[in-house]
């Protein structure tokens, strides 16, 4: 009888969870996304943006900043557990391609790989795409986050009670996250990728036969350009945020060098991938600020067929969504993708 009820205990603390919402601490506000799993897949309960918090963006916020949690979270949105994500502005995001005897368990031996600062300690995860061979190397994707960044993100919950802590992500990667559910209900085996525009950063993934190829991550995004509107335009922060949300104004020309960067990165990685893997890349998604997207596809050559991501495809989304998400789910693909991180983890 007492092995019963220990195994049907133990049954309840491991059950994996039906409930959580997505934490995304973007510099110009939190994403909140609640999500719940059930017998007809995933739904989304509720989306909305509060305040942005200050310690998890900047280790001058410190643990003792008034602004260290966040002040509540809306009922709508408050989830059993939390998967908690920031952009990866003082980490590092890196697919590697490493010999079979390398240790990806060795911290040491990663950081090296990752290129990471040797006095400032640092979380790391590593996820094997596809081992070593004879006649290849391992393929990995990695990421890191300064350990200040990591305990921030913890303390933004409340002590005690709910949400419980679950997940701790890079806001590129689990865009990405997000974008391979899309793809797996899709199912379509061909070649493709994504490029995703956020507020501080931007990723592009190429996949062939559904297996992750190339990514890169780059800390260039709405941030990046918005004082050159404020200049440029002699507008006020909200006033440029808006040119850069609805596409009005014809900005390219701010925005042209890093886009042009992004462009060069993606174009070397999708020939790379053509030729090692002779592949032809079929479909080329794109997410983001409408100026940012069009000015970046504007400035590339590309023989792909050219489509829309949306964060929602795929999802249930008859849930509360504030009317700024719904009409940009860009915003959320990030707190998204945290959340299928958990639901559907493997």
């Amino acid at each position: 009888m007492q092995t019963t009820i220990i195994n049907k205990l133990s049954g309840l603390i491991n059950r994996a969870p039906m409930d959580v919402v997505g934490i995304d601490c973007a510099s110009n506000g939190v994403r909140l996304v609640r999500m719940k799993k059930g017998a007809a897949g995933l739904s989304l309960v509720g989306a909305q943006t509060v305040d942005p918090v200050e310690s998890v963006l900047s280790p001058a916020g410190g643990p003792d900043s008034d602004s260290g949690r966040l002040s509540s979270i809306p009922v709508r949105v408050r989830g059993r557990y939390a998967a908690l994500a920031v952009p990866g502005t003082h980490g590092v995001v890196k697919m590697l391609r490493v010999a079979e005897q390398f240790d990806s368990g060795d911290k040491n031996q990663m950081m090296a790989k990752l290129g990471c600062d040797e006095s400032e300690n640092y979380r790391f995860a590593v996820r094997t795409i596809m081992p070593a061979t004879g006649r290849s190397e391992a393929r990995l994707l990695a990421a890191a986050l300064p350990e200040w960044q990591a305990q921030a993100l913890l303390d933004l919950l409340p002590s005690s009670g709910l949400p419980a802590p679950r997940s701790i992500e890079v806001s590129e990667l689990a865009v990405v996250n997000a974008f391979m559910r899309f793809r797996r209900i899709a199912g379509d085996g061909e070649a493709d990728g994504l490029i995703h525009f956020d507020h501080d950063v931007s990723v592009f993934a190429l996949f062939n036969g559904g297996v992750l190829s190339q990514l890169r991550a780059f800390k260039f995004g709405v941030t990046s350009v918005l004082q050159k509107v404020i200049d440029t335009l002699n507008v006020d922060e909200q006033t440029a945020e808006g040119v850069l949300m609805d596409g009005a104004f014809d900005i390219s020309h701010l925005v042209e060098e890093g886009a042009r960067e992004i462009g060069n990165q993606f174009l070397i990685s999708r020939d790379y991938m053509e030729r090692s893997e002779n592949c032809r890349l079929k479909k080329l998604y794109v997410s983001g600020p409408p100026s940012l997207v069009s000015t970046f596809m504007r400035s590339m050559p590309h023989s792909s067929e050219v489509a829309e991501w949306n964060a929602f495809d795929g999802i249930d989304t008859h849930g509360d969504v504030s009317e700024e998400i719904e009409a940009a789910p860009w915003r959320v693909a990030s707190a998204i993708g945290a959340c299928v991180g958990v639901l559907e983890d493997e």
